[in-house]
C-alpha cells in the first residue's frame, strides 16, 4: 500500500468557482487507474479568501465544508471513501469571498491493488 497526496490549486475570482460552467474552471477529479483502488483518507481544504468546499462521490454531495464555519472547516477531515473502476471524486470549490484569491485541497489517499471482486487486496500473511 502506497500512500499519496495530490495537491489541487486554483486562483478564483470574486463569486467564481471551478464548476466547469460558463467560462469557469473544471472541477478537480480524483480517479483510479484499472487495477487500482484510491481510498481517500483525509481532505485538507484551505484559502486565502472566505469558500465553499463540495466533493462528490460520482454525483452525490459527499462533503460540504464552509471555510466561515469553525465546526467544519479548520481541521483535517478524515474520510474512508474508495474511488475505483468507474467511481470518482470530484472538488468544486467556490470563492464566497470579495476578491481575487487562490484556494486549494490536499488529498491524502492510500493505494493498493484491486483483487477480482473490486475490494482492495488482502494483507499478507504473517511469516
Amino acid at each position: 500500500m502506497a500512500t499519496r497526496i495530490f495537491r489541487f490549486t486554483i486562483s478564483l475570482s470574486a463569486g467564481q468557482a471551478n464548476n466547469g460552467t460558463g467560462g469557469n474552471p473544471s472541477p478537480f477529479v480524483v480517479t483510479a487507474p484499472s487495477g487500482i483502488n484510491r481510498r481517500i483518507v483525509e481532505i485538507r481544504p484551505w484559502g486565502t479568501q472566505a469558500f465553499e468546499y463540495q466533493g462528490n462521490y460520482d454525483t452525490e454531495l459527499y462533503h460540504d465544508i464552509d471555510s466561515n464555519d469553525i465546526n467544519t472547516y479548520h481541521r483535517p477531515h478524515y474520510v474512508a471513501l474508495d474511488i475505483n473502476g468507474t467511481h470518482q471524486y470530484s472538488i468544486v470549490i467556490t470563492n464566497n469571498g470579495s476578491a481575487s484569491g487562490t484556494f486549494g485541497v490536499d488529498v491524502v489517499v492510500e493505494e493498493s491493488a484491486l483483487t477480482g471482486g473490486g475490494a482492495a487486496a488482502p494483507a499478507a500473511p504473517a511469516a
